[in-house]
């Protein structure tokens, strides 16, 4: 997935997701991989990302760095692929509706790979 700050995109278009969705925060989905865990889960370029492990995330940096924290300490060796179990809310700006996905995510040094599909709570 892709995605842009609602923070940083024009002040027509935050206002737009004010008046639609109540939601001045978080991260609007650019692109979504077909077939990738996150389009089984159902996120579609438009919807926005609220929260990580149920805090509400702002920008790219912040997902990255507590995503990292989240792997802190799991290994010593940077070659290794750790597993953690992550949460990620999600507004579906169609459906208008909040969905949390549970996902399993293999981070390295070199980036983040979805291990398993996400199911719902």
């Amino acid at each position: 997935m892709t995605f842009e700050a609602i923070k940083l995109l024009e002040p027509a278009h935050v206002d737009k997701i004010w008046r639609m969705c109540h939601i001045d925060d978080g991260l609007v989905v650019q692109e979504v991989l077909k077939g990738s865990p996150a389009d089984k889960f159902g996120i579609e370029r438009g919807d926005i990302v609220e929260c990580f492990n149920g805090e509400p995330i702002s920008n790219t940096v912040e997902l990255e760095n507590r995503l990292m924290n989240t792997c802190k300490g799991l290994s010593d060796n940077y070659n290794d692929l750790i597993e953690v179990h992550i949460s990620v809310g999600v507004f579906h700006t169609l459906k208008k509706q909040r969905r949390i996905g549970e996902l399993t995510v293999s981070v390295s040094d070199l980036g983040e790979v979805i291990a398993r599909d996400p199911t719902v709570s």
